[in-house]
């Protein structure tokens, strides 16, 4: 009978190796991470806002329920953006509050764009430009209605 002295498993010195590359790939890749998390976050919301201005000009374009419509942005003290049935002071259809790491960017004004009807008229006296930056301002959208509803998007990222 033979007996065997042989150890199997992994050295100190092997084990230290693999938690130090395991350790330098982990720093590289934790900030492309949060970087692709921000855009994907902006992005998203960029593209939420633009479908309730694409969705707000087609009620008015159609005159919808006979309405005005409007389109509220509020960069106060709550970031969130809005469709009213029934102009300025209508009633909500729908409100959506930004997600916390993007934000409306400082030159964006708090306002409420009243749209009016009819399919070949100007739906706002003046563009409309809303602006959407990330908390670290690395990454922003600008947004655009023009006076006869056009939605448009211009990222920077």
């Amino acid at each position: 009978m033979r007996v065997s002295n042989e150890k199997k498993g992994f050295t100190l010195t092997e084990l230290i190796i693999v938690i130090g590359v395991m350790a330098i790939i982990g720093s590289i890749g934790m900030p492309n991470y949060f970087s692709f998390r921000q855009k994907s976050i902006i992005d998203g919301e960029a593209q939420k806002l633009m479908a309730l201005m694409r969705d707000g000009v087609g009620r008015a374009k159609s005159q919808e329920d006979g309405v005005v419509w409007a389109i509220e942005i509020n960069n106060a003290d709550a970031d969130f953006y809005q469709l009213r049935s029934g102009g300025a002071t209508g009633t909500p259809v729908g409100i959506h509050y930004l997600n916390s790491v993007v934000e409306f960017s400082g030159a964006t004004p708090s306002v409420v764009k009243t749209l009016s009807g009819g399919p070949n008229v100007q739906i706002t006296a003046t563009n409309t430009v809303v602006g959407l930056t990330s908390q670290n301002d690395r990454f922003t959208d600008t947004i655009t209605m023009d006076t006869y509803g056009r939605v448009t998007r211009e990222s920077n990222y």
